[in-house]
């Protein structure tokens, strides 16, 4: 049983014997991730000193999660416009991250805020109160993350591998992960169209809503009576 087509796909690759014993089953996303009320959503924000809001990524910081090109892109938006919204960052620092910590630490003053790993209740604020979430990353077996921010009925953008594109579906917009400009043109169009950002905001919450725990303890109780019956 795997989480995602992609990693299926990946699962069929490296172990083609394996290939049609596969099943997907879609993991779920907790009740909690909600949209805020606005009382929640502009109290978070005056905690971060950030009154319209803010860019948000959640995720362990390390190369694979491709932070660097989210920061190369909020940095492209900043030059445009010295207005563009801060950018949050919420985890721990994860392997090979030494040269990040320290380009965080050098754009702190002009608007990068690294939280560090945050209470789960704070997670979700966190959410909520973001105007855009972007999810850079260069592989995901599912990416809960981005269908987290989905679910609290905040705008997307990712990148166009592995499973994210199967994840967010249409209620997303997408870049290819190399390309930091490409990246910071998705971010810079949903900060620029109210319109358009709330169109994928709802479209965002109908898509999380299919990745329910009740379906996917549904369905994986029905491979176990499928193996279980043919058992001799």
């Amino acid at each position: 049983v795997t989480i995602s087509a992609a990693t299926a796909r990946d699962l069929a690759f490296h172990f083609p014997q394996c290939a049609e014993k596969v099943r997907v089953i879609y993991p779920g996303i907790d009740p909690e991730f909600r949209p805020g009320s606005a009382d929640e959503i502009a109290a978070t924000r005056r905690e971060l000193g950030a009154p319209d809001g803010y860019l948000f990524y959640a995720g362990t910081l390390e190369p694979r999660k491709n932070v660097g090109a989210l920061i190369d892109a909020w940095e492209l938006l900043r030059t445009e416009d010295s207005q563009a919204p801060p950018l949050v960052l919420a985890g721990p620092y994860g392997w090979g991250s030494e040269r990040l910590a320290r380009r965080i630490a050098a754009l702190a003053p002009t608007g990068l805020r690294a939280l560090g790993r945050v209470e789960r209740s704070r997670l979700v604020r966190l959410f909520q109160a973001a105007r855009v979430f972007i999810y850079p990353s260069l592989y995901e077996g599912f990416g809960f993350p981005a269908a987290e921010a989905m679910a609290c009925g905040v705008p997307v953008v990712v990148s166009n591998t592995s499973s994210l594109p199967e994840v967010v579906g249409d209620a997303g917009l997408f870049a290819d992960p190399g390309d930091s400009g490409a990246l910071a043109v998705q971010i810079k169009t949903l900060l620029t169209s109210a319109e358009r950002a709330a169109d994928l905001a709802v479209r965002g919450i109908e898509r999380a809503a299919q990745f329910r725990w009740e379906r996917a303890a549904a369905e994986m109780e029905e491979v176990f009576r499928q193996v279980l019956a043919r058992k001799p």
